[in-house]
């Protein structure tokens, strides 16, 4: 769309929304105005001020304080990749409401349908194992009683050297023989048991 055409366009809306907020009290009309123009609604994105920018950071700060209360808590620590895709298109959603290129009140609608579709997932996927699996994937077992599994480090493109790195940050040892069992676990990360000490 033009620029012009998108500029009259922001503009007609602005106006219907005042019109509605008028129709309702007109004191509503000038509430609905006030916070247009402190929130630069209506306004293209090259035309906000420092002034339009700190006001949306300030709403869209407060108002993701909210939305993490309504996403599960376990988001926060990204366990698995249903989290880590929440986090992405949360922050950039949320970054275009800040910065004016999508419409602020749409762009926060959209980040409520984020956090709701997790949470809605999430449960499906504590409900159904096969949903899960699906959703979150599955487990890999790296090395069992000792010995490497070289089919799953192979299945999941994890060459020696990054195994090796990732036993010896995660276990203390860079030799599988000392291990019962090494998994790469949903989120990426590879754990481990170290086989009873003799």
């Amino acid at each position: 769309m033009a620029p012009c055409l998108q500029r009259h366009r922001l503009r007609e809306d602005r106006a219907e929304v005042l019109a509605r907020a008028e129709a309702v009290t007109p004191c509503g009309a000038a509430a609905v105005s006030w916070l247009s123009d402190l929130l630069g609604l209506g306004v293209d994105a090259h035309e906000l001020t420092l002034a339009h920018v700190l006001a949306r950071t300030l709403v869209v700060f407060f108002y993701l304080l909210a939305l993490l209360r309504v996403a599960k808590r376990r988001f926060l620590a990204q366990k698995d990749p249903l989290d880590i895709l929440l986090a992405f298109l949360l922050a950039s959603m949320i970054s275009r409401a800040i910065n004016g290129s999508a419409p602020f009140v749409t762009s926060l609608a959209g980040a409520l349908l984020l956090v709701l579709l997790h949470r809605g997932l999430t449960r499906l996927c504590w409900a159904s194992p096969a949903v899960e699996r699906f959703v979150k994937g599955r487990i890999a077992i790296l090395v069992k009683d000792g010995e490497v599994q070289p089919a799953a480090l192979r299945r999941h493109a994890l060459s020696d050297e990054d195994f090796a790195a990732d036993l010896r940050l995660e276990g203390g040892t860079g030799d599988p023989a000392a291990l019962a069992c090494a998994r790469l676990e949903r989120n990426g990360r590879v754990s481990v048991e170290k086989k009873p000490a003799a």
